[in-house]
């Protein structure tokens, strides 16, 4: 029973670690989850305004006064700084839409290292590339504002509300527009930070699982007594552990031991029945020969009687 009961009782320290770990790995993978349709969502949004503004705005604000089919040198320049401001946008939402490709395929493989440690890089790259293309983006556009100044001088500057909602008639909420797409930005800043941050949580746990209950135990009681007694008591319980653990390796080699020769000696009552049972069979084919050798020979006594 003593046997029995260590073994129920490994059994189930190892189903209660299973189950932590579990818990840990679906937290993981639900943090995940939320950055990747995070950046998938923003990625779309950027990418639809970015279009948008390639077919409607080319002259970035939709009032400008150029032409579409014979536009002036200046007009062709202005086309030409928006084009490039719309280029970085995509350039953005594409490393965004690799960005929350990669962290869902680490949702269904969380415990592939080399996964973890490419987004790990691929992310602190790209929060110095989101940033190179903010400032890009913000000169841009204040070249854009001074070419359209010197094209249409009866254009009225919204000023603040035209850096990111050209395409909103009312200054106050053009302003209002641009103050929330500039925190979503900043929103889409951290949530590359906490990427980071996960990413090592993560590989730290897959290098090194959180530790079983029996060790923490351990590990709380060794704290308590260093810290209630003095040397020679950390010296007992230490010694005491170390009878623990040696105790334990001597029970499971028991164990080992019993389960093995109960198995030979199954095995050999198998096959002392074995060898009974053929021996029994050799008996009764010699039973029934000799039976049939004495009624051939009683069959032929017979017969002489009656010739």
């Amino acid at each position: 029973m003593s046997e029995f009961s260590s073994h129920m009782k490994f059994a189930n320290e190892e189903r209660l670690k299973e189950i932590k770990e579990q818990k840990i790995v679906r937290k993981f993978q639900k943090q995940l989850k939320i950055c990747a349709y995070f950046f998938l969502f923003w990625a779309t949004f950027i990418l639809l305004n970015s279009c948008i503004g390639f077919s409607s705005a080319p002259f970035y604000l939709p009032e400008v006064k150029c032409n579409h089919l014979e536009p002036s040198d200046n007009c062709k320049y202005l086309k030409s700084l928006t084009s490039a401001l719309y280029c970085f946008e995509i350039i953005g939402s594409l490393l965004l839409v690799i960005h929350g490709l990669l962290l869902i395929a680490l949702i269904d493989h969380i415990k592939h290292l080399k996964l973890i440690r490419l987004i790990q890089r691929f992310t602190k790259v790209v929060i110095i590339l989101y940033l190179v293309l903010i400032v890009l983006r913000i000169g841009v556009y204040i070249k854009v504002q001074s070419e359209v100044a010197s094209i249409d001088s009866n254009e009225t500057d919204q000023g603040f509300g035209n850096f990111l909602a050209s395409f909103v008639d009312d200054p106050q909420t053009a302003i209002a527009v641009t103050c929330i797409l500039m925190s979503c930005f900043f929103l889409c800043f951290l949530m590359n930070c906490f990427t980071v941050r996960l990413t090592n949580k993560i590989e730290a746990f897959i290098i090194k699982p959180p530790p079983e209950n029996g060790s923490l135990q351990i590990n709380s009681e060794t704290k308590r007594s260093s810290s209630d007694g003095s040397g020679d008591d950390n010296k007992r319980k230490s010694s005491q552990d170390s009878n623990g653990s040696s105790d334990n390796n001597s029970t499971k080699q028991k164990t080992n031991k019993s389960s093995k020769l109960f198995f030979w000696k199954r095995k050999e009552s198998n096959n002392s029945k074995i060898r009974s049972q053929s021996s029994r069979l050799l008996q009764d084919e010699e039973q029934k020969e000799e039976d049939d050798a004495m009624d051939d020979n009683n069959k032929s006594n017979k017969y002489r009687k009656q010739t």
